[in-house]
C-alpha cells in the first residue's frame, strides 16, 4: 500500500502531473491565487446588498432556522448575465472579479 502524499506541480509540467496524481491518488487539489480575497469581497458585497434590498420574494427560512436570501442572474448564449441590483453598486464588479477566477 502506497504512502499518503501532496505532490506539487510545477507550471512547466502541470498537466502531465496532474494526470499521474489522477491515476495515482484519484484527486488532485488545486489552489487559485487570489481566490479568498476575490471570494471575500464579493460575499461582503452581497452581504451588504442583501441588507439593502430585503425584498421577501428573495428571502426564505430553510427548516434549520438559515435565513437565505437569494440574487440570480442568467445565462444566454454561454455568457453569464452581471449580477446586479437596485442600490448595490459594488455587487456586479465584485461577483464578476469572482467569475472571472473560478470559470
Amino acid at each position: 500500500q502506497q504512502e499518503p502524499s501532496i505532490t506539487s506541480c510545477s507550471q512547466r509540467s502541470q498537466a502531465t502531473c496532474v494526470q499521474q496524481a489522477l491515476v495515482r491518488d484519484g484527486i488532485v487539489a488545486v489552489e487559485v491565487a487570489h481566490l479568498k480575497r476575490v471570494h471575500e469581497a464579493a460575499m461582503r458585497s452581497f452581504s451588504r446588498c442583501a441588507e439593502r434590498l430585503r425584498d421577501p420574494r428573495r428571502i426564505s427560512l430553510v427548516d434549520d432556522g438559515t435565513l437565505r436570501i437569494s440574487l440570480a442572474t442568467s445565462t444566454a448564449n454561454g455568457v453569464a448575465e452581471p449580477l446586479s441590483a437596485p442600490g448595490c453598486m459594488d455587487l456586479e464588479k465584485s461577483s464578476d472579479g469572482l467569475r472571472q477566477l473560478v470559470q
